[in-house]
């Protein structure tokens, strides 16, 4: 089988140097070759040579010529020889490739990364990245949330330590109930009923209850207490609903102070210590 051979000439060179990575124009031609797929067309050159000739945009093709935009990422005089125009089955090969590449990096001077001559799409697709953002940014939150519950913790175990007296949790709300009692002024009264009753929770279940909503008392409650939740889910309710309408009662002029402290807050202080019983106090089941 005769070789096909296509001589070539370039042309289109910048105005000055010929430097690495810039394009310049390659237009060869010769005997007809049918069937030459353009779509397909690569060169294969020599391994030293990989480099010193690039394909950057197929102008023409047809079945006597091509016209290619190339460039080089080689510096000095290029003259190829042994280069190959291929689309995979049909093989031409090129000659009078000649031309000199000028180095853009100055002696001494470290290399710098030039820019692609066309357009580069992205190597995965926007959804990919997307998805790698999401997932970086849940780490993250995940992260945040984690050290904050450490930060809380250690901040609650702290307020343990300085709230710590030598009585029981027990104790110490009783002792805070008859310092209530002794409150003449309603607002304050309700108030330290409510702390009090808070902080014994607090220390009987080692958990952050002193601002923490009805409803997560309840459940630590019964979390606590899962064989009591009939026992102790309205006395719950009821104790903390209390504390509420009587504060907002209070403030509003709805409930006036002698009502306060000679019928309401009396009963408030029986609900209580009712309460703290009913912790300690073992349900039928249980016996």
């Amino acid at each position: 089988m005769t070789e096909v051979v296509w001589p070539c000439e370039v042309s289109g060179l910048p105005e000055g140097d010929l430097t690495v990575g810039a394009p310049f124009d390659l237009k060869c031609s010769g005997p007809d070759v049918q069937s030459l797929v353009a779509t397909n067309l690569s060169l294969e050159l020599p391994k030293p040579d990989a480099f010193r000739l690039k394909i950057l945009e197929n102008k023409t093709t047809t079945s006597t010529a091509v016209e290619f935009r190339v460039t080089s990422y080689m510096p000095g005089p290029t003259t190829l020889k042994e280069v190959i125009l291929t689309d995979g089955t049909q093989r031409i090969k090129l000659t009078g490739i000649e031309f000199t590449v000028t180095s853009v990096i100055k002696e001494g001077e470290p290399p710098e990364p030039f820019p692609p001559q066309a357009p580069v799409d992205l190597a995965w697709p926007l959804w990919a990245w997307a998805a790698i953002g999401l997932a970086v940014t849940l780490v993250l939150v995940s992260i945040l949330l984690i050290v904050r519950r450490r930060l809380n913790v250690q901040k609650f175990k702290a307020w343990l330590d300085s709230e710590r007296t030598p009585l029981s949790p027990r104790d110490h709300l009783s002792r805070e109930l008859r310092r209530a009692m002794k409150e003449r002024d309603p607002k304050n009264q309700i108030s330290v009923l409510e702390t009090a009753t808070r902080r014994f929770l607090s220390f009987e279940y080692s958990e952050p209850l002193m601002t923490a909503s009805s409803r997560k008392i309840l459940k630590t409650v019964l979390r606590r207490n899962p064989q009591d939740k009939k026992r102790l889910t309205p006395l719950t309710v009821r104790l903390f609903g209390e504390f509420e309408r009587v504060s907002e009662s209070l403030a509003a002029g709805k409930l006036s102070d002698q009502e306060a402290l000679n019928v309401t807050l009396p009963q408030i202080h029986e609900l209580t210590r009712e309460f703290a019983e009913s912790l300690s106090k073992p349900s039928k089941a249980r016996r």
